[in-house]
């Protein structure tokens, strides 16, 4: 267990990086599988930085995805916090299904074109969807 505000790097089995009195991190990575990041209550933008690489808070993630088992193998950029929404998972093939990449914040940014999704904050080259359909914003 490492504890502090910033600058901790874990690599390895089931580490865990606590935070200081509640707050956020600066600058903390953790590598591994079954570590765990502890949820800050308070904080501003830069306390909550992070990159987590491998299996963080696993039970935090979708039990299943068209009915099959959802297996998180890698998480990047995750927060620790409510609904997991900034991570790029890549899951685990499973039962005939093959690895995905699954990523939660794809499902809000749901706009027509180009156009409503620059107004919407999507920047050029992010991924946003029309009604389901991926779309890359070009303009």
């Amino acid at each position: 267990m490492i504890s502090g505000p910033q600058k901790n790097i874990t690599i390895g089995t089931a580490n865990s990086i606590s935070n200081n009195a509640g707050l956020g991190y600066e600058q903390a990575t953790i590598i591994g599988n079954n570590c765990n990041l502890s949820t800050p209550n308070t904080g501003n933008s830069t306390q909550f930085g992070m990159i987590v690489i491998g299996n963080n808070n696993a039970q935090n993630y979708p039990g299943t995805t068209s009915g099959q088992p959802f297996r998180p193998k890698i998480v990047l950029a995750a927060d620790t916090g409510g609904a997991q929404k900034d991570a790029l998972v890549i899951s685990e093939g499973l039962n005939g299904i093959a690895s995905m990449l699954h990523s939660d914040a794809l499902l809000e940014h749901n706009f027509a074109n180009d156009g409503a999704a620059a107004a919407g904050g999507v920047p050029v080259g992010a991924l946003y969807h029309n009604a389901g359909e991926v779309r890359i914003r070009v303009v």
